[in-house]
């Protein structure tokens, strides 16, 4: 859908609004396996403009956020399943149903546990809700030609929309539909689709397109460690250098643009522009949560808990989730809970866009082992 962005988009397009779509290429990245005090330990290493990301950012310096995830891996059970006359499997957890051609045991292991490991992260936003029962369905394709066939046949008139994604998948009504694009990327993707099935499932009231890319965004960096997933929602390596490139380039995005816009209007600008606008996305959810010591975040999950739960405003909410989302709702309504003008609100995040780009950039580290 984008050329060669590295960008996840929320789908404006077609007749169906409740869609969710992502598109995914790898970062400059290597993978491998680290040996910690003879603990084995899988992560994904990426290439920052000076070097490695590893432990050692100085001794002075205080890491960002914390490291988690579950202590124990998810139950899982397995039935054969067909793709049309191809073999294939099913994979049944508490919360999600994966469907794949994949063959790969030690990655579907990882997807599995990653999956039941997301929805603990998500739910962590608004823990006052109650997990569904009823497992959501992801679709894991081998090669995308199975995906483009799968699309085709389930997608409806908007198929045309989602197939123009190059690497990645979409959400389209709860369903994730993903095609294999390497361990790291695919693992990236995986977590950010499940959060838009995460607040399709479990949200009332539809959030903001930005913001709830945004939130996506930070569950994107996925490591492993004794096979279990771990997440720190400050720490994005590859959005975090797009937003770098984007500062040093002077090619922003102001904050209100960036609430007027999405996905379906940004499909067609050079690859630099839609990376930057995503950075964004990312660099304000992550604003909200931890910039000026967690300053903002009793008002982001005020608002999320509010739009779970279809409490938002009734003068600041013009729609539902079927109906899509207004844009003119998108300023009132950070204005009444971050409780100050959005000029304010614009001032504070490019300094925290500069916070990022200098302090945090050098703060990166690996979970403890």
């Amino acid at each position: 859908m984008h050329g060669n962005s590295s960008e996840h988009y929320e789908a404006g397009l077609g007749r169906q609004q409740n869609v969710r779509i992502s598109a995914v290429v790898a970062p400059s990245e290597a993978v491998g396996s680290i040996l910690f005090g003879g603990v084995f330990a899988r992560v994904i290493l990426l290439i920052l403009g000076l070097g490695w990301v590893s432990g050692c950012t100085g001794a002075a310096q205080k890491p960002l956020g914390s490291w988690q995830g579950p202590a124990q891996p998810a139950l899982v059970s397995g039935s054969p399943w067909y793709f049309g006359q191809t073999p294939a499997r099913q994979f049944d957890t508490a919360h999600y149903n994966l469907y794949t051609t994949m063959s790969d045991d030690a990655l579907l292991s990882s997807i599995i546990q990653l999956m039941e490991g997301a929805i603990q992260q998500y739910h962590r936003l608004v823990p006052n809700i109650t997990l569904t029962v009823r497992p959501m369905e992801t679709f894991l394709f081998r090669y995308r030609n199975e995906w483009a066939l799968f699309t085709q046949a389930t997608a409806g008139d908007d198929a045309p929309i989602y197939l123009r994604i190059v690497r990645g998948g979409y959400t389209l009504n709860e369903r994730s539909v993903v095609y294999f694009i390497g361990d790291t990327s695919t693992y990236s993707v995986v977590a950010h689709e499940g959060f838009h099935q995460f607040v399709s499932r479990h949200f009332a009231s539809r959030l903001p397109p930005f913001l709830e890319e945004g939130l996506a965004c930070m569950f994107e960096s996925v490591w492993f460690v004794d096979d279990l997933p771990r997440w720190n929602l400050s720490i994005n390596y590859n959005r975090m250098n797009k937003l770098r490139t984007a500062v040093q380039a002077g090619d922003l995005w102001s904050l209100p643009q960036l609430l007027q816009t999405h996905a379906g209007e940004v499909v067609d600008l050079p690859p630099e522009r839609i990376e930057a606008f995503y950075a964004q996305n990312w660099a304000f959810a992550k604003f909200l949560w931890q910039a000026d010591d967690a300053r903002y975040r009793p008002a982001l999950l005020a608002l999320l808990d509010d739009a779970a739960r279809g409490r938002l405003p009734a003068h600041l909410v013009s729609s539902s989730h079927e109906q899509g989302f207004d844009p003119r709702t998108v300023q009132p309504l950070l204005e009444h809970y971050l409780q100050m003008p959005l000029n304010q609100i614009d001032q504070r995040f490019q300094a925290y866009i500069h916070v990022i780009v200098t302090d945090e950039y050098a703060r990166q580290g690996l979970p403890k082992q």
